[in-house]
């Protein structure tokens, strides 16, 4: 694994609120962990921002309900965390994955992921990409997967019922 860059991650995360502030989208920069450091992330990039017109902050404290309202209401997922690019995808919004580990990674491959993904381990090169629609605005239909993972635990769940109604006589 190379060793990211941490300000070009930032830049990057930067230039597409620039984008999509230019759009007149409302932006919020939303905390999943304040344990793994997104919070400081989040204030680190907020601070460097020149204009700070329709980006708000959101902080995860445990109220998950709240917290799937907010993400609900997204049109763009910019996915730094796995959970993130899931929910995007789950939701059909437009997702643009950051990806820092193969997980994320092979689930994009898994779903036959057309759009622009940006792996943080190339980013030490990153120098501001000239962002167009067409490649951000890309959703992924993931409506066959979701139907295909319910059958996931139909056999678990046969074996449990019997083993429910074993106990249960």
């Amino acid at each position: 694994m190379k060793n990211p860059n941490p300000e070009n991650y930032e830049k990057l995360i930067i230039d597409l609120i620039h984008f999509y502030q230019e759009k007149k989208f409302k932006i919020k920069l939303f905390s999943f962990c304040k344990d793994e450091g997104d919070e400081d992330a989040i204030n680190r990039i907020y601070e460097q921002l020149s204009d700070k017109n329709n980006v708000s902050k959101y902080f995860y404290t445990g109220n998950i309900e709240e917290a799937l309202d907010v993400f609900s209401k997204s049109k763009v997922v910019i996915g730094t965390r796995f959970h993130a690019n899931v929910l995007g995808l789950i939701m059909n919004k437009v997702v643009i994955p950051i990806i820092y580990n193969d997980k994320t990674k092979n689930l994009l491959v898994d779903i036959n992921f057309k759009g622009v993904i940006y792996d943080i381990n190339d980013l030490n090169n990153y120098n501001g990409l000239n962002l167009d629609s067409k490649k951000i605005s890309y959703r992924c239909d993931v409506s066959k997967q979701v139907k295909e993972s319910e059958k996931h635990f139909q056999k678990l769940d046969s074996i449990l019922k019997r083993v429910d109604l074993h106990e249960n006589r």
